[in-house]
């Protein structure tokens, strides 16, 4: 047996019809597009990146 859920998929299209769902006061509440939201992920990661990388630093420099 699957989860009723697994089949569902995020469909992005540039029919003039379509428009990302979003619930006033839920986490999609600001949903954005696609591309923003690809962007925003880049965004994320990268930052996560460049904290690891001060932390790593600053705990190998507290070793010397």
């Amino acid at each position: 047996m699957t989860h009723p859920e697994s089949s569902i998929t995020a469909t992005f299209n540039s029919s003039p019809y379509y428009h990302p769902v979003s619930y006033p006061g839920t986490l999609n509440a600001g949903s954005m597009s696609y591309d923003q939201c690809s962007e925003a992920i880049k965004v994320m990661l990268i930052t996560f990146g460049v904290v690891v990388f001060v932390i790593q630093i600053v705990q190998v420099s507290c070793v010397w």
